[in-house]
């Protein structure tokens, strides 16, 4: 038993130095070209020219000190894996984000809308026309100046809104999704303390939200397990050293220097990296993870408008008919596209906020060491995911505010009141529970009934 042991053993360290400790990141991935013309920020790196030369580095060291380079060699094989991982998370949002529904399939959404058009639309427009017509008659007999001119409006404004969207509906889709993925990576630049500098097209709001994860995910943590949490690098220096490859005569030249100099990559620094490593594998899959399923929501959420869009031929065909709800019909198909919008921008909101908290846990690694910041980091991972049907419900509740304004309206002032969160806890149990829960469950049915006229 013990021989099969040190056998297993011998195979496992043979195997370790074997493996090749740098794996291009982009393996079995087509090269994106977008991510080569960022040019600020951490998202820089995520260009072909640095992204595969992220490699843990120490000085050369002789033939006595094989147990340090085979634990070194062990935190390069860790972070590669941690790379690869970032990088596919990369390329899935990346892919997902300028993802133009409108765009691909333009020609076959303006058929569809067409016949729709030709067939509901005009084909019925006589019809309602005439049950409006019949309504504008009744208010000239009455005499309700107010009601003539009113019901003209809305003919006038329903013959606009058909024009703009019904004749051209692939022009409208990508309209509103441009202007919404164009504020979303501004907020995401503003939030994550990185500019952007897209030139307007979608593939380039893309590659900039890309390179902010890259940020987050790989070079920020990089940094840190490089050049430790007690030296900050320049600018300049990070980028000499990523622009070397690995175990080229230019980057060992530069790791002399950095030795030299500062008494970076000592040979017993392959410890701690582990260390590190292991536990920010566990903020870096959920993050992974839901980084994933916001791309996938963003092209949910595309389908929805998609959905809504192609409705808009039922809709202003019944809101001509002054019986079926005329412009406040109209009012709720709109608010339906921009609470699709407003959803994006909300999940957007939240990747910024999980962004910026990185960025300000390793900006302080210096002052209370790079253990404390990794298990806040594994603490908020972990509250997320056990708190994952609370997010879901509140992001539902963002929906119903804005279909329904006094419920947003309520909930804003229920917000903050630490009296009733105590409540819930000391009837967490039993009867009491049950009975809050009815109570609030009939409070805010109450505020999704329409508002009296």
């Amino acid at each position: 038993m013990k021989i099969k042991l040190i056998f297993i053993a011998i195979t496992i360290l043979l195997t370790i130095f074997a493996l090749p400790l740098q794996a291009s990141a982009a393996g079995g991935i087509v090269d994106i070209e977008e991510f080569d013309n960022i040019t600020s920020g951490d998202g820089q790196y995520l260009a072909s020219d640095y992204r595969d030369n992220y490699n843990l580095d120490i000085i050369e060291l002789g033939i006595m000190d094989s147990g340090d380079k085979m634990v070194n060699a062990l935190a390069n094989i860790l972070f590669s894996f941690l790379r690869l991982l970032s990088y596919l998370t990369v390329v899935i949002f990346y892919h997902c984000f300028s993802f133009d529904i409108a765009t691909l399939f333009g020609a076959q959404i303006g058929a569809i809308q067409a016949g729709l058009t030709n067939s509901i639309f005009r084909g019925l427009f006589p019809l309602a026309f005439g049950a409006s017509a019949f309504f504008l008659g009744m208010q000239l007999l009455k005499r309700n100046i107010q009601g003539i001119f009113s019901e003209l409006g809305k003919v006038i404004f329903i013959w606009v809104i058909s024009f703009l969207v019904v004749t051209d509906s692939a022009f409208f889709l990508s309209f509103v999704n441009s202007m919404t993925k164009e504020i979303s990576v501004q907020a995401l630049g503003d939030m994550s303390g990185g500019g952007v500098s897209s030139s307007g097209d979608v593939n380039a709001y893309a590659a900039e939200a890309s390179g902010i994860l890259w940020g987050s995910l790989v070079h920020k943590p990089w940094v840190t397990l490089e050049f430790g949490d007690s030296y900050a690098p320049q600018e300049d220096k990070i980028e000499e050293l990523l622009a070397a490859p690995p175990n080229s005569d230019t980057r060992l030249e530069l790791i002399k220097k950095h030795n030299k100099d500062n008494g970076l990559f000592e040979k017993d620094v392959g410890g701690w990296r582990v260390g590190f490593i292991f536990l920010l594998l566990i903020p870096v899959v959920i993050k992974c993870a839901i980084y994933c399923c916001v791309a996938f929501f963003q092209i949910c959420f595309q389908l929805l408008t998609l959905f809504y869009v192609l409705t808009c031929p039922v809709i202003l065909l019944l809101a001509i008919a002054p019986t079926f709800g005329g412009l406040d019909l109209i009012k709720k198909w709109l608010l339906k596209i921009l609470e699709t919008q407003i959803s994006i921008l909300v999940l957007t909101f939240i990747i910024g906020l999980m962004i910026s908290i990185d960025n300000l846990l390793f900006a302080q690694n210096s002052a209370y060491g790079w253990l404390i910041g990794l298990v806040i980091q594994v603490l908020v991972s972990v509250a997320l995911i056990l708190n994952r049907n609370k997010l879901f419900k509140a992001l539902g509740g963002i929906t119903r505010g804005i279909q329904n304004p006094q419920y947003a309206l309520r909930q804003y002032m229920r917000s903050g009141n630490i009296y009733e969160t105590a409540d819930r806890m000391t009837h967490s149990h039993g009867s009491g529970r049950r009975h809050h829960a009815r109570h609030r469950d009939r409070e805010d049915r109450s505020y999704d009934r329409d508002p009296a006229p």
